[in-house]
């Protein structure tokens, strides 16, 4: 499983996991990047609504045990952690069972908290998220197959301590 946020601030990103709610025995250091204007296309991403992503963060969870549920936090000691979230770890190639797929792709925009990064939010957007939160308990695996960053120049608003998450 790999775990991607996003901070404005970080000094030592890490995710702490386990097998049980609130109780993480293991923890590991995240990678981080960023990006700048001056690795944008040009005009709009450059200008129009431009501002710094902050940090990215990765980590690749490993030695996992397969259909076995996990807990997860991200965040570091001194800008705070995230909230609690779980996932059930993949099971072998080889073992029969029905995997629950939701995928979609071009899915829109939209916004619900005020962000104003788009004029006009789409319905068909604010559904499908909708529809993916409704059957979250029920689906394996999610997949968004495309059209997944529009070039305009705006990315993830955070502020310390909050965090970001991509899952």
């Amino acid at each position: 499983m790999i775990v991607v946020w996003v901070t404005k601030n970080s000094s030592n990103p890490q995710v702490k996991w386990g097998t049980a709610s609130g109780d993480y025995t293991h923890i590991l250091d995240a990678d981080s990047s960023s990006y700048s204007a001056s690795d944008m296309c040009g005009s709009p991403a450059i200008d129009f609504g431009y501002r710094d992503p902050g940090l990215l963060h990765k980590a690749k969870l490993s030695g996992l045990q397969p259909g076995l549920t996990y807990y997860y936090t991200c965040g570091d000691q001194q800008f705070g952690w995230s909230q609690e979230f779980s996932f059930r770890a993949a099971m072998p190639a080889f073992f029969e069972t029905t995997t629950r797929v939701s995928a979609f792709g071009d899915m829109g925009v939209a916004e619900l908290d005020d962000s104003r990064q788009i004029v006009s939010p789409e319905q068909p957007a604010i559904n499908t998220t909708r529809l993916l939160n409704y059957y979250r308990d029920e689906t394996d695996v999610v997949l968004h197959i495309g059209d997944i960053a529009y070039a305009v120049g705006y990315a993830a608003t955070v502020s310390s301590p909050e965090i970001q998450t991509l899952f």
